[in-house]
């Protein structure tokens, strides 16, 4: 590989060359600020973040339950669990490394109620709402496909997150489909704190 070198600017200050590394495990790049900083080795940075907790929960049966109530949604079995920081009885996420992690919910959701107004899926952390997707419900049959991501901090000790449904307005039932195809929930830390 040929050197790369991206010139200062006018007044002569700074000058970034890069090239090949001397060998296989050379992968230290050093700034010329006369600090003397030096990056991080990227197979640390893949270490704490690619390597970091990430689960992918997903239910055994479809839940039922009733109107009116944030109900916990019941993801009782793993398709994965890197470090075995998911609790398939109280289906909650604490992961062991502080860091933002990617969080997702899917649920494929149905009601039979009466005047009903609409659905949420949401995801909790430490049992406050933290993330909300929405559905408005026009019939007293509903299905509806809602899904919801975001990035959250967890602090790797005391911090968790759990999923939960409601239908608000109206009564009667409303159902998660337990189709692991249909209703998921996951996470994965995308980088260390």
């Amino acid at each position: 590989m040929s050197n790369v070198k991206i010139e200062g600017n006018a007044s002569g200050t700074g000058t970034l060359t890069i090239a090949a590394p001397n060998t296989n495990t050379d992968r230290t790049l050093t700034l010329p600020d006369g600090a003397g900083e030096i990056l991080t080795d990227a197979s640390d940075i893949t270490s704490q973040a690619m390597n970091g907790p990430a689960f992918g929960a997903k239910m055994s049966a479809t839940q039922t339950f009733s109107a009116n109530t944030w109900t916990k949604l019941a993801f009782n079995q793993e398709d994965f669990d890197t470090d075995s920081c998911y609790d398939t009885s109280n289906y909650r996420f604490t992961p062991t490394v502080a860091g933002y992690y990617q969080v997702t919910a899917c649920g494929r959701i149905y009601a039979t109620a009466t005047n009903p107004n609409g659905i949420n899926l949401g995801v909790y952390k430490n049992g406050s709402e933290e993330a909300i997707a929405q559905s408005y419900v026009v019939s007293q049959q509903v299905q509806a496909g809602l899904s919801m991501a975001r990035l959250i901090y967890l602090n790797g000790t005391t911090d968790y997150i759990e999923a939960y449904c409601y239908l608000y307005g109206g009564s009667g039932t409303l159902g998660i489909n337990g189709d692991r195809t249909a209703s998921w929930f996951t996470a994965a830390l995308m980088r260390a704190a």
